[in-house]
């Protein structure tokens, strides 16, 4: 059981990701949970928004 455990763990961890401003090419920060965003992500340099649910591979 200590297994599935794990990965089910694993599946609830949140990491981060840089990825580029489709707009302006900046670098934004986005916290992703099994592959999509957490929450919104605005681009600290033009304010676009990546918003909460976007797919990330």
């Amino acid at each position: 059981m200590a297994i599935l455990e794990s990965c089910e763990e694993s599946r609830k961890n949140i990491t981060i990701k840089e990825v580029e401003c489709p707009q302006c090419k900046a670098v934004i920060e986005v916290f992703l949970r099994e592959g999509a965003t957490t929450e919104d992500a605005k681009c600290e340099k033009c304010g676009y928004v990546i918003p909460a649910g976007t797919h990330f591979e």
